[in-house]
């Protein structure tokens, strides 16, 4: 018994050490080559990251307990909405939880104009869902499989009710649309405020 369970283990070992990352089997099986994500379009990066995120989600729903799929897809299409998907990244976003880089790859995704729209989302909602998915897209072509699974464990962990701000924007989808407008000249404006409020305590 002794020997057999040595040869167990010593087995698990040597799998363990030819454990590959997904891209791995990407390129070495199916000829993937990958490209920097940073030049791929906006609704390039979204595309894959509604089905990556949809990954994650159905992974956690499935591996949690066995169950008729009707009622999988029940849990999964209330967290993979694009509703809770505008609230993740506001989340995100209220609480400085995303870095530069990341913050204008969501902006990307979210300016981009679509002739798709969401059903019970308002046009505010759906924008910001596609940025969230442009997000999640980018970290996956990108490799940062780590901070991919970071931030969906945050928005997991986080109470899935929207915020007074996405209630706002259910009501008044006008006003949403023209804060998502103001909000890629706040950056600007708040720098050129302090510069010359520097200038006046001169």
């Amino acid at each position: 018994r002794a020997s057999g369970k040595g040869h167990h283990t010593s087995r698990h070992e040597r799998r363990s050490k030819m454990e590959k990352s997904i891209d791995s089997y990407f390129t070495e099986i199916l000829g993937v080559t990958y490209t920097n994500p940073r030049e791929y379009s906006p609704l390039s990066l979204a595309y894959i990251g509604d089905s990556v995120f949809d990954l994650l989600i159905k992974t956690l729903a499935v591996t949690k307990d066995n169950k008729q799929a009707y009622k999988y897809h029940k849990e999964v299409s209330q967290l993979v909405k694009a509703e809770a998907q505008a609230g993740y990244i506001m989340y995100l976003l209220d609480n400085g939880l995303l870095t530069e880089e990341e913050e204008w790859i969501y902006k990307r995704g979210r300016n981009t104009k679509t002739h798709s729209t969401a059903k019970n989302a308002t046009v505010g909602q759906y924008r910001m869902a596609t940025g969230f998915e442009c997000l999640i897209g980018f970290l996956y072509l990108d490799k940062q499989y780590d901070r991919m699974f970071e931030i969906t464990r945050i928005i997991l962990n986080h109470d899935p009710v929207e915020t007074d701000r996405a209630e706002q924007q259910h009501k008044d989808p006008g006003k949403a649309a023209q804060e998502d407008t103001i909000e890629d000249t706040s950056t600007l404006e708040k720098s050129t405020e302090s510069t010359d409020g520097e200038k006046d305590a001169e």
